[in-house]
């Protein structure tokens, strides 16, 4: 397995950013749980204020439990179905978060995740989030088998930062691309009855 550093790559990994990285996120599967943490910084705060916004905790927890659910479902992919995320108190410029998320049910077609974020810096509980991914009913062969690498922590900063309203591929860890941008919305996949035909 290759992993990337903070300073940079180690083994015959090339050049690897990935949003993870990017967010400050770091994090590993050991069994079924996972935990990690991430460096509060300016660039993951609400504009004009020094609060962690709510959306970076959804993605980090969108990450890391996506990730022990496909340790469940592959060869199938899961897709998130559901997520919501609570505030207990939130997290600002300098704070230490470490997190542990870990599997509450999983059934055939639909798993069930708990994410715990717990601020080190005071000590407090930061926020808990729970996600529902589903599972399509046919097995998607292109997709890369369990278990998924553990990703790295990144640096503090946002190197690349996503210019808004613009088109672009969204690659996912299987090698299919996803449409995002203006015209998201009107991508659809083919209906079964088309197929059919």
């Amino acid at each position: 397995m290759n992993t990337v550093g903070n300073g940079g790559n180690h083994g015959n990994v090339d050049d690897v950013r990935h949003i993870v990285m990017e967010l400050g996120l770091g994090f590993s599967v050991d069994g079924g749980v996972a935990t990690g943490h991430a460096d509060v910084f300016a660039e993951l705060c609400v504009p004009g204020t020094t609060a962690l916004r709510t959306s970076v905790l959804a993605t980090w927890a969108d990450i890391v439990t996506g990730t022990l659910a496909l340790n469940l479902t592959a060869p199938r992919p899961a897709l998130t179905l559901d997520l919501d995320v609570h505030v207990v108190e939130p997290a600002e410029i300098g704070d230490t978060i470490s997190l542990e998320a870990r599997t509450v049910k999983a059934g055939r077609t639909v798993v069930v995740c708990e994410t715990q974020f717990h601020n080190k810096t005071s000590g407090t509980l930061t926020a808990v989030c729970h996600t529902s991914f589903v599972t399509p009913r046919t097995p998607i062969t292109s997709s890369p088998t369990a278990p998924w690498p553990d990703y790295p922590r990144g640096p503090s900063g946002c190197r690349f930062p996503s210019p808004s309203g613009s088109a672009a591929s969204l690659w996912l860890p299987a090698p299919s691309r996803c449409p995002t941008g203006p015209t998201a919305s009107t991508w659809a996949a083919p209906s079964r009855a088309a197929s059919s035909r």
